[in-house]
């Protein structure tokens, strides 16, 4: 606890579960004061070694890649929100069209009722 300039017993478990958590160590701690709890330190030495330069990728090529792979999120955003456009506007032609059926249908009722009423007064006079 020195060596790490924490002062605190608190701090010290919080700081080692924080490790933990995050996978840098394994930590088991001994609840009893009189044995030591176990820590695992992984090796990280195999994951740090450098990769042969006929392995690696330039900088700029992994910006590139980054790049056109936003600018196709990008598009397929747009394509999505362009379906769904074409969707409400097929959805409002037929409501439309839904509209002007029924308003044709009441004219010719409309339409029909006055032959009627006329062949009726026909009929009467």
């Amino acid at each position: 606890m020195r060596i790490s300039k924490i002062s605190s017993k608190a701090t010290y478990h919080k700081c080692l579960k924080n490790l933990h958590s995050l996978g840098y160590i394994n930590y088991q701690p001994s609840y009893n004061p009189f044995r030591g709890s176990h820590v695992i330190l992984f090796n990280f030495s195999e994951d740090l070694k450098p990769l042969p330069k006929s392995e690696r990728k330039p900088k700029n090529e992994l910006l590139f890649e980054q790049e056109q792979e936003q600018e196709q999120e990008e598009q397929e955003e747009q394509e999505q929100e362009q379906e769904q456009e074409q969707e409400q506007e097929e959805q409002e032609e037929q409501e439309e069209q839904e509209e002007q059926e029924e308003q044709e249908e009441q004219e010719e009722q409309e339409e029909q009722e006055e032959q009627e009423e006329q062949e009726e007064q026909d009929q009467i006079s």
